[in-house]
């Protein structure tokens, strides 16, 4: 099952790999590094982040990097081939806390096939260059194999496997708003990539960072939600029944809507207090197996009693 790579870039996609079983994370809030951030960077929307931080968030995210760690643990244990995760390292993505993330994140990102990320809206936080920082930073993780250098971006996992990545988040400079957008260019080339064949049969793993609905089925509140969710589902109609991984919702879930073949699951956040939580994904050709999994005792459990099979 295992490949061996030094990067992303090493995998051979015509190589079969069955089964594969990926580990889906998100919203790690690795939240650290702030006294070594110029203050010139916090002048901004960012001290009020960073206000937040200390007078509540910080309690909820304060043992994320030993959570990590387990996970990185239990990703061995569990034998995981690779790992997604759909943004949020950080909290106010600082060059210096995108640094930190990245060591933290290493042993976790260091499975067989690698991993696959892409930022959220905390490591996007201001318009100050944002992106480009967090590319350069996770590099190894972005990689596309149809040879893009932007959003949205194709890793193959042998024959069986396509997994596609696009942008969701943005910065908003405004302090009360945390909603998300696709661009309109990523909408036309997400829909050109499902109907140009180019994935042939692979089972489809869709990956960004906001969520298009909430577990009820309805959308997320305007100030916080996707404001072009109903646009994007349509532009993802050519790719059937794939399988659509988020966060943003510090809630883990799963939920099917009746106007689209899609399946949403958000891992929620996989380090926060008291919600941690994250998903194990069985892929064995067409068919997957979807294991909820969550912390216990400080220690990450799976739920097989609450797995969900999608043929």
């Amino acid at each position: 099952m295992a490949l061996s790579q030094g990067d992303a870039g090493a995998i051979d996609p015509s190589a079969k790999l069955a089964p594969v079983r990926i580990l889906h994370v998100s919203d790690l809030h690795i939240e650290e590094g702030f006294s070594e951030v110029p203050a010139g960077e916090l002048l901004n929307k960012r001290l009020v982040g960073l206000m937040s931080l200390w007078l509540k968030r910080r309690r909820l995210w304060r043992d994320a990097k030993p959570k990590v760690a387990a996970l990185a643990k239990a990703a061995s244990a569990w034998d995981v081939d690779l790992v997604i995760a759909t943004g949020d390292f950080t909290a106010l993505g600082t060059a210096r806390e995108l640094e930190i993330a990245k060591e933290v994140v290493r042993p976790l990102f260091d499975r067989p096939l690698g991993a696959v990320c892409l930022p959220g809206n905390h490591d996007l936080y201001v318009r100050d260059g944002g992106l480009e920082r967090f590319e350069a930073t996770f590099a190894d993780a972005l990689h596309d194999d149809l040879g893009g250098r932007a959003f949205p971006r194709v890793r193959f996992v042998g024959e069986t496997i396509a997994i596609v990545t696009f942008e969701s988040a943005r910065p908003n400079p405004e302090f009360w708003l945390s909603s998300g957008r696709v661009p309109e260019a990523q909408l036309e080339a997400l829909h050109a990539l499902g109907r140009s064949g180019v994935l042939g049969d692979r089972r489809v793993f869709l990956a960004t960072h906001y969520a298009p609905f909430v577990e009820d089925g309805g959308p997320d509140h305007a100030r916080h939600g996707l404001e072009n969710a109903e646009a994007l589902v349509e532009a993802l109609r050519p790719f059937g029944e794939a399988i659509f991984l988020h966060g943003h919702v510090h809630r883990r879930y799963h939920v099917r809507v009746p106007h689209s073949d899609l399946w949403f699951f958000c891992a929620g956040s996989s380090t926060m207090q008291r919600r941690e939580g994250f998903w194990i994904f069985d892929v064995d050709g067409r068919e997957v197996r979807a294991t909820p999994g969550r912390f216990v005792d400080g220690k990450p459990t799976l739920e097989p009693e609450h797995a969900v099979f999608l043929r």
